[in-house]
């Protein structure tokens, strides 16, 4: 007796994905164009590549090394990148100069030279020192009040509020007037900033550890989703003013001093956040603070200069005061106070790039 065999479905049918099988429509499936855009153009590639190549096209050798024909800027990888991947180079390279020790961050000086085999310690300098909170000794009295008075503005702030929530660069560019499209290498330089100092401030939340407004008191009541990290130094506060601090040293460079509204707005988005119940304001008053001296060891890692370490004290009084001639004084416990003496930074080479392309952009831009 023969045996029997189930019915062989069509090979289009056996490819096709979910319970309704698609048939083959001319040479390619169906189903291939319904894998969206990246689908549709790997197909479009391999039908070009299939038309328009031969065995006989040139391999395109590069020249040789120091060749006059290679460009430039084909010698120097850095520009060889697609911008994402520029900015993920000079991040790595700012971390690689960067760590965060406590509840301080410090720099790391250039590698001395040495014979090979030899271990080297590296010079470790402090930028900035945070003296947080101790648990059991810190009144949250007045720090809780004080969100309680500042959630009065919530109404007018709103809108500042929830646009400032995931990007709040916009409220830059209408200050500085530069266009971000018109310059890339600026905004790449704004992102580097802001991913590195990212890193270090999550690295910095979580060895402080403090508690976010809402659990420190069942009568506060944020008017937006709590994020789920710690709450001092606030991140807001710490990239706008690390944005307005960069923004300055470009912009001062080429005449145009802005330095005043570009730090009234950093404050306003540091106390945004305040208004909105998320943070108490001594976490606005580090970020702030700590935002600064990031912005001094970038640009002198960018140029080549001195740094000042810094370092503040914490208390229940602790705010930031919105108006920025009332900076926090030399010898209050509230204030930025020097920890040592200043120390020289040696340039990083990709850091120091990218920030001339971002000036020569600037320039052209003319603002």
């Amino acid at each position: 007796m023969a045996a029997v065999h189930p019915p062989v479905a069509p090979l289009g049918k056996l490819l096709a994905a979910g319970d309704q099988p698609q048939d083959w429509v001319g040479i390619d499936p169906g189903w291939v164009y319904e894998g969206g855009s990246e689908a549709l153009l790997a197909t479009a590639l391999r039908k070009v590549q299939a038309r328009i190549a031969r065995p006989a096209d040139p391999r395109y050798p590069l020249p040789a090394q120091g060749g006059a024909a290679l460009h430039a800027a084909q010698a120097d990888p850095l520009w060889r990148w697609a911008s994402q991947f520029r900015i993920q180079a000079v991040v790595a390279a700012l971390c690689g100069r960067s760590v965060v020790n406590g509840h301080a961050i410090w720099h790391i000086g250039n590698s001395p030279q040495g014979q090979a085999g030899t271990t080297l310690a590296l010079p470790i300098m402090p930028v900035i020192q945070l003296i947080a909170p101790r648990p059991g000794q810190f009144n949250y009295d007045v720090q809780i009040d004080k969100v309680l008075r500042a959630a009065v503005e919530r109404e007018d702030r709103l809108p500042e509020i929830l646009s400032q929530a995931d990007d709040f660069f916009p409220f830059f560019e209408s200050i500085t007037g530069i266009p971000a499209e018109a310059a890339p290498h600026t905004m790449e330089l704004m992102t580097v900033a802001w991913q590195w100092g990212g890193l270090l401030l999550m690295q910095l939340k979580h060895e402080i550890a403090e508690q976010r407004p809402c659990v420190r008191s069942a009568v506060l009541h944020p008017v937006i989703a709590t994020p789920g990290h710690g709450s001092l130094p606030s991140g807001h506060a710490t990239i706008a003013s690390l944005y307005a601090a960069l923004l300055t040293e470009l912009l001062s460079a080429r005449g145009q001093c802005r330095a005043e509204a570009l730090d009234r707005l950093a404050r306003r988005i540091a106390f945004n956040r305040v208004v909105a119940g998320v943070h108490f304001p001594m976490d606005s008053l580090a970020g702030y603070e700590l935002g600064r001296s990031l912005a001094a060891l970038i640009v002198a890692l960018a140029q080549g200069g001195d740094v000042q370490p810094r370092s503040l004290v914490i208390h229940a009084e602790s705010v930031l005061d919105e108006v920025p001639d009332k900076r926090p004084n030399a010898q209050g416990t509230d204030g930025a106070l020097p920890v040592g003496s200043s120390f020289a930074v040696a340039p990083l080479e990709v850091l120091a790039k990218l920030w001339r392309a971002a000036s020569v952009e600037l320039d052209q831009l003319r603002v």
